[in-house]
């Protein structure tokens, strides 16, 4: 009797520990990524397109780290690209566009314009709901961005013959392009609809193919993929007030670099609350970084969250913290030295350095650049009598563009007083100034001393030899 009972508890206690002790796996705390991945691949490389998808594998075998370093600047992201398109039931191999979109950099830029791991034009994001302004540029937000993007792929595949391999090549070309590719192929025999795209998104495919059969396969082609874990990297945490990153480096206990690089939407030293409520941080200090979080008080002996009040000015307030007004004006994102009764600023005691972004130069340019390139937004306010064909025409833009813009459903119903944000292309304007001759130039000097080519030079003043310089000689000199 004392044998069936003892029996009894041992396998109550055994199947007690099962429950609650880690499996090997969580123990590990590694899943890997690659398989995952393989097992929601569904695309079929196109006849037409296994030469060309042949070259790019042998190109990533001659430079077998290219696909490694892509790699590692995906370990923070790719788990959770992942996921998503599984979650959304699409093929994996849309995981793999930002590989050729930005190398899975959330900083890339584009001088088109184009932004983010996603490389997202701003007038997709205005159509995503994505924000840009002064202070942040949600196309470099991992999450909203991804989100953007797969939307648009699904509309793509959807407005496209419900084919993937349209719906990619019209993300890279545009929606217009391949529809007139696909139509140019039907009329032409032995040619391919791909040959019809830009020499560029030619190529799209085959990187996009070459990539996926070397994940499917690294053996057979001799490139030795990293480890990257099939879970997220991060952990989202929500806010009640700004922070200063440098602040949160400090209450996680957190790198500042994988702070950042987990934030990349933000532009300077701060996460403005006005824009956001959330922080992203590592996920393996999500809990404690949380808890932190919740108790952290307004005023510390090394932070403070100062109240503007009447009659503060940011010297009064750099004298009160023992601080430098362009340390206030930097950690605030401030443009001038102006500031507004009941509105608050981030403060670090006793410290008059002004901050920096990061120690790694690189990464430190790359979180403050600004978009110098790509279309400009207007703003246009409905007016009584406007319908969305007369606004069009008036800003030589088409009414499916600022439709699909401002997310307008046909019919196009416009109220007076509504804001429509539309985009136009506009070329840079090209600055040319007129140089004279002195003694002593040359070609070569002039040209470095205006930062343009030799060439350049030659050609915008039809010179046909460098020795037929003459003083006095007036040059038309385009403006780097």
């Amino acid at each position: 009797m004392i044998y069936r009972y003892f029996n009894f508890f041992l396998c109550l206690l055994l199947s007690i520990g099962a429950v609650i002790a880690p499996s090997s796996q969580n123990t590990h705390n590694h899943v890997d990524l690659w398989p995952k991945l393989r097992q929601n691949f569904r695309l079929v490389t196109a006849p037409s397109l296994e030469r060309s998808t042949r070259q790019q594998i042998r190109w990533h075998q001659n430079h077998p780290d290219a696909i490694t370093g892509m790699s590692e600047n995906a370990k923070l992201y790719l788990g959770y690209v992942t996921q998503q398109t599984i979650n959304q039931n699409l093929p994996t191999e849309l995981a793999l566009i930002p590989f050729i979109e930005s190398n899975f950099n959330p900083y890339a830029q584009s001088s088109k314009g184009a932004s983010g791991l996603w490389q997202i034009m701003p007038d997709l994001a205005s159509a995503s709901n994505l924000v840009i302004n002064r202070h942040l540029d949600e196309r470099r937000d991992i999450q909203k961005s991804t989100q953007a993007a797969l939307a648009h792929l699904k509309y793509l595949h959807g407005r496209l013959d419900h084919r993937w391999d349209y719906a990619i090549a019209a993300y890279s070309a545009g929606e217009g392009r391949v529809r007139q590719a696909v139509k140019q192929a039907k009329r032409t025999k032995n040619s391919s609809w791909v040959d019809f795209l830009p020499a560029e998104t030619r190529q799209y495919l085959p990187k996009l193919y070459a990539i996926k059969r070397i994940i499917k396969d690294p053996d057979k082609y001799g490139i030795q993929l990293p480890k990257i874990s099939a879970e997220p990297q991060f952990s989202v945490n929500p806010i009640t007030r700004s922070f200063a990153f440098d602040h949160l480096t400090e209450i996680c206990g957190t790198d500042k670099d994988q702070l950042l690089k987990l934030n990349p939407s933000w532009k300077g030293h701060f996460i403005n609350h006005e824009f956001s409520n959330v922080v992203v941080v590592p996920k393996q200090s999500a809990f404690s970084c949380h808890k932190k979080m919740t108790r952290i008080p307004l005023f510390n002996n090394r932070w403070a969250y100062h109240k503007v009040r009447q009659s503060d000015t940011l010297t009064r307030i750099a004298k009160l913290y023992r601080t430098s007004v362009e340390s206030i004006v930097q950690y605030n994102g401030l443009t001038s030295h102006t500031i507004y009764p009941n509105t608050h600023l981030i403060i670090k005691i006793g410290d008059k350095n002004p901050p920096v972004v990061s120690n790694n130069p690189v990464l430190s340019e790359a979180v403050i650049a600004s978009e110098s390139s790509g279309p400009t937004q207007l703003q246009h306010v409905v007016q009584s009598g406007d319908t969305i064909e007369s606004i069009a025409k008036h800003y030589t833009l088409k009414a499916e563009h600022i439709a699909y813009w401002n997310q307008l459903r046909y019919p196009y119903s416009l109220q007076a007083g509504k804001k429509l944000v539309l985009w136009r292309h506009t070329s840079p304007r090209v600055r040319y100034i007129k140089y004279q001759v002195r003694p002593g130039d040359t070609v070569f000097s002039i040209a470095k001393k205006h930062k343009i080519s030799q060439k350049q030079l030659l050609s915008a003043n039809k010179i046909a030899n460098i020795n037929m310089l003459k003083v006095n000689q007036v040059l038309t000199i385009r403006q780097p």
